[in-house]
């Protein structure tokens, strides 16, 4: 038991940046398709977020290979279309990256200044300035 939690502990060191638990709608877009695979955003945190598919594509089961090495994820909490790569698959689950934030609709809202839509977005400041 001792070892198991010791396991888990450095787990969670390695982490770049700590989750937030969430609950949000989202909408996975893939590149040269017209497919949109509704899922629910589970947890994020400043580099990635862990997605949930939609109950009725688990039940149509998929295949591995179907998960591309880079897709969309369209948030519209935050009317943000993020570029995402997939880092591990299990079940009805998909861990991403984030490799940008493309846009974010609160960007072109007048009257707005950069601080508040940073304290506003999803993934932070920090990532959404690297691009």
């Amino acid at each position: 038991m001792q070892l198991r939690r010791g396991v888990k502990a450095s787990r969670r060191e390695r982490r770049r940046s700590s989750r937030r638990d969430c609950a949000l709608p989202a909408i996975i877009f893939i590149p040269g398709t017209s497919m949109a695979i509704p899922c629910t955003m589970v947890d994020e945190a400043s580099s990635g977020a862990r997605l949930r598919l939609s109950a009725a594509r688990v039940e149509r089961g998929r295949d591995k290979s179907y998960v591309p090495r880079e897709f969309w994820v369209w948030m519209s909490v935050d009317r943000a279309r993020v570029k995402c790569e997939p880092v591990w698959e299990k079940d009805d689950k998909i861990g991403v990256r984030v490799l940008s934030v493309i846009e974010t609709a609160q960007a072109n809202e007048r009257s707005r200044s950069p601080n508040d839509i940073d304290s506003r977005c999803r993934f932070g400041p920090t990532l959404r300035n690297q691009y």
